[in-house]
């Protein structure tokens, strides 16, 4: 069976990860290069599921392989460093070497996991149906479109 996932998003970083010891960031150095390329892919079922897959183009080698979901955290430290905390409570750091992909990274990233966050809360209240002019609107329908619109 073919994959649904198509890829929605992509950028270029640096990839970093935290010493728990000293608090310090360590340039993950994968092969001399340690910029890697980074897609966000969304399976395109009823309730979308997003995952980012980094890996550096000259070797292959994947840097990081992660479903982003409710539980992920996306904190821009500064203009150009991001640190991102993936569902398995592991840090790591990204760093743009251009600051308007660093702040579209950040705004997609960030409406996606919102978005993510939204559906997890109408499915966990049993969100009731709407009705609008054109008959019954299911909301968390409504946030599913949303959602894919956002990498649209």
């Amino acid at each position: 069976m073919p994959r649904s996932e198509v890829t929605v998003y992509s950028f270029k970083a640096a990839l970093y990860s935290l010493d728990e010891s000293s608090q310090e960031w360590l340039l993950s150095d994968t092969n001399d290069d340690p910029v890697a390329q980074y897609y966000v892919f969304m399976d395109n079922a009823d309730v979308p599921k997003f995952r980012m897959v980094g890996w550096v183009e000259d070797s292959g080698d994947v840097v990081l392989n992660i479903a982003l979901t409710k539980h992920c955290i996306w904190l821009p430290v500064n203009e150009y460093f991001v640190q991102f905390t993936t569902p398995d409570d592991i840090t790591v750091g990204l760093s743009f070497a251009d600051l308007e992909q660093a702040q579209e990274a950040s705004t997609i990233v960030l409406r996606i996991l919102q978005n993510l966050v939204n559906v997890a809360t109408s499915e966990s209240n049993n969100v009731p149906r709407e009705y609008s002019e054109g008959g019954e609107v299911d909301a968390l329908s409504k946030t599913t479109s949303e959602l894919k619109e956002v990498t649209t």
